[in-house]
């Protein structure tokens, strides 16, 4: 509307001549007020801005801020759609208490976030997230724990991990989420190497059924030396599909099985992570100590000789001559 222009352009003159200052804060107000009309919103923010680093006291203010908050999110959303990123969360940041302190639509914070995530602001990422908890209903802030809890594992902030989990737990006796929280805090102490922390973290009970938090717990019971555990965890990891998704969690299922004296359960485990490049040498060695555990020395010697002669195999090759020692060795205390 040119007129509705006109009028903006009136009360910044307005607002810089005059001498009054409550008829500068009021024509300030309008020319705000008439430019965002006019569909000019970041020229409104700016003179918004202005207004209120101007005018700290006043009975306008409250309503500069009120107008402020009104538009930010719309002009903020659309930075971010328009992939201007940056520019939206540096208009975010000069009117950050604002913004977490109005009554602002959660589709527009939780965009705000992913923003602040795109950008690997992970703390302020955080801020807005916990705002979106504390002043949620329940419906709709159960859904915001979990964008919480990652950034919290992106900052290694065990401790916060913990506190959010307890809390889930508490206001979501049945969530959905109990589980998958738990892997994080349980993934990030383990990260930190507190493996005592991360076993209590991640009861057993809670990650059975889950195929991602069972290898997370295998992992888990692998250092802490619960090779019942372990074995039992991945027992479910198909070897004809997944042999070469999965080859370092199945030969984690397969240490565990020798540790346990189980060998017939380890021999199809270590036939097939053979043919796994990146861990073929030392799933052969196993295998070939395995079929002398199961009484098949013959086999058993002749790959332990193979990977004696093997350049490529480094210290396998050394631990294979070692073993046909002491093969040597049994045969000749058995004569």
């Amino acid at each position: 509307d040119p007129m509705q222009g006109l009028a903006g352009v009136s009360y910044a003159r307005v607002a810089e001549l005059s001498r009054v200052r409550a008829l500068r804060q009021e024509a300030m107000l309008k020319q705000a007020l008439a430019l965002h009309q006019d569909g000019n919103d970041q020229e409104s923010i700016r003179v918004l801005e202005r207004f209120l680093h101007e005018f700290i006291t006043g009975p306008l203010r409250p309503d500069g801020q009120a107008l402020l908050a009104d538009i930010l999110p719309g002009v903020v959303e659309g930075l971010i759609d328009a992939g201007e990123s940056l520019q939206a969360l540096v208009l975010v940041e000069r009117n950050r208490d604002l913004l977490i302190n109005s009554r602002i639509a959660p589709r527009f914070l939780k965009k705000l976030a992913d923003g602040f995530v795109g950008l690997t602001l992970y703390t302020r990422a955080a801020r807005v997230l916990q705002y979106l908890i504390d002043a949620g209903a329940p419906p709709s802030r159960e859904s915001v724990y979990v964008p919480l809890a990652e950034t919290f594992v992106r900052l290694g902030e065990a401790d916060r991990l913990e506190r959010l989990v307890r809390e889930y737990e508490s206001g979501f006796p049945r969530g959905d989420d109990r589980a998958v929280l738990r892997g994080m805090w349980a993934e990030t102490l383990l990260g930190q190497g507190d493996v005592v922390g991360a076993v209590r973290a991640l009861p057993a009970r809670m990650a059975y059924g889950s195929p991602d938090l069972e290898r997370l717990l295998a992992r888990i019971h692998w250092e802490a030396d619960n090779m019942t555990v372990v074995a039992s965890c991945l027992k479910n990891i198909d070897l004809a599909e997944n042999v070469h998704v999965y080859s370092s969690e199945l030969l984690l299922r397969g240490e565990a099985l020798v540790n346990l004296k189980r060998y017939q359960e380890a021999l199809p485990v270590f036939k097939a992570l053979s043919g796994v490049p990146e861990v073929a040498v030392r799933a052969r060695y196993r295998l070939a100590g395995v079929l002398a555990a199961l009484g098949r020395e013959k086999q058993g010697r002749t790959l332990f000789e193979e990977l004696a002669q093997d350049t490529g195999a480094g210290q396998w090759a050394v631990l294979a001559g070692e073993a046909l020692k002491d093969l040597d060795l049994g045969a000749l205390n058995n004569r």
